[in-house]
């Protein structure tokens, strides 16, 4: 049933005391199969809707339908002109210009954002000039800005939350700040992992701001540090995967939202000797190996109650126009949404895993932060965050 077909028979259940109900078991049955953007109308045609998509249970279930569903996967881009997006179907379908324009978040313009942080659950995260990291549901449109991390480094630096800009600044210790998000599935919180790079000693510390209703966990709180030995390499942002959040910075290293420590990930043993990009794929960790033959798609897999990788994929050199950076996406009959790295600029394409040919997609603009592919969600950033930064700031 289409989208159309949909909100015609949510209309005919609509609440009148006149006319029968159906019950409300199928009528979450229904909703839960429904866009984020038609549910955001239905909870304005009667308290017992509203009721119902704002419950918390009903949340999770229309997140958990949605990751199953391909029809709820969107493509996210920040462009010259803006964010954009584009439904996951119409990618492989069409190949077109088709991309939606998403309004920016009040008060901010795309020469504020430095880079994405990674997206968790339907939030996607950046960085605002390399100090705010910034929590944004595209579906509905809410955001909230999270403080800075104050790491205890010296000399402190303050920061005006209106403009996004110092209004006391002293001889700056902190070279860079790399956000990460992810979400603690013991706990059932979400959390910002920040890796900082101070000048000396020159060594990536780890922060982590707990997301909650209590108070106490809305602050920064320093952790161990990232590994020493790869000091020298920047992790930058790591990706998220079932409780972790994941770096391939020389050595593969993976942070456990729980326990909040480091463990070292073996790499694959028998790669090529190509260059090695980390990704995720269907919930799993995944090791891109791009070489003389093509793109291996390691994925790390469980056999045995042991992980191990194995290669699953292979996309050869032959049928691609550009060596490939990164693969986005996999559809549904197996075509890949790929990212090039070869041209000085982001550059998409998809390939047919059936017929071993690919296409480049038709952009409007050139994208400036690695494209992300999330899925529809009701999670309010807002409610993540319950933490007043102003008062904070004035207390």
């Amino acid at each position: 049933m289409n989208h159309h077909a949909y909100e015609e028979e949510a209309v005919q259940i609509a609440d009148d005391e006149t006319k029968p109900l159906l019950p409300i078991e199928l009528v979450e049955e229904i909703f839960c199969r429904l866009p984020v953007k038609l549910l955001l109308q239905l909870q304005c045609m009667c308290k017992r809707w509203n009721s119902l998509i704002s419950d918390p249970d009903f949340v999770k279930k229309h997140l958990r339908m949605a990751k199953a569903s391909q029809n709820h996967h969107h493509l996210f881009m920040l462009q010259n002109n803006g964010f954009t997006c584009t439904h996951i179907t119409s990618v492989f379908n069409t190949l077109s210009q088709s991309q939606t324009p998403l309004p920016l978040p009040h008060n901010l313009n795309t020469d504020d954002f430095s880079r994405c942080s990674g997206d968790c659950n339907g939030i996607i995260c950046f960085t605002i000039r390399d100090s705010y990291p910034v929590l944004w549901n595209p579906s509905t449109r809410q955001y909230s800005v999270i403080p800075p991390v104050e790491n205890s480094f010296p000399p402190p630096i303050r920061y005006s939350f209106d403009k996004f800009t110092p209004h006391t600044r002293r001889r700056m210790s902190v070279q860079a700040n790399f956000y990460s998000f992810g979400y603690d599935n013991t706990t059932h919180k979400y959390k910002i992992v920040a890796i900082s790079f101070i000048r000396k000693p020159p060594t990536p510390k780890t922060s982590i701001y707990t997301l909650g209703s209590d108070p106490t966990d809305c602050s920064w709180r320093a952790i161990h540090d990232f590994p020493k030995r790869c000091s020298n390499t920047l992790p930058k942002t790591g990706l998220f995967l079932s409780g972790t959040v994941n770096w391939l910075a020389g050595e593969l290293f993976s942070l456990d939202l729980a326990t909040e420590t480091y463990q070292k990930l073996l790499l694959p043993t028998s790669r090529g000797k190509g260059s090695l990009t980390l990704g995720v794929l269907k919930d799993f960790l995944c090791i891109f190996d791009c070489n003389d033959r093509g793109t291996d798609i390691w994925m790390m897999m469980e056999f045995g109650n042991k992980e191990s990788w194995h290669i699953l994929y292979t996309i050869p050199s032959i049928a691609v126009q550009h060596s490939i950076a990164n693969v986005l996406y996999i559809s549904e009959d197996e075509q890949f949404l790929m990212q090039h790295d070869d041209t000085g600029q982001c550059q998409l394409g998809v390939y047919h895993s059936r017929n071993y040919t690919s296409n480049i997609l038709e952009l409007q603009h050139r994208a400036y932060t690695d494209p992300v592919v999330y899925m529809e969600s009701l999670i309010s950033p807002c409610s993540l965050a319950i933490v007043n930064y102003l008062l904070k700031m004035n207390s």
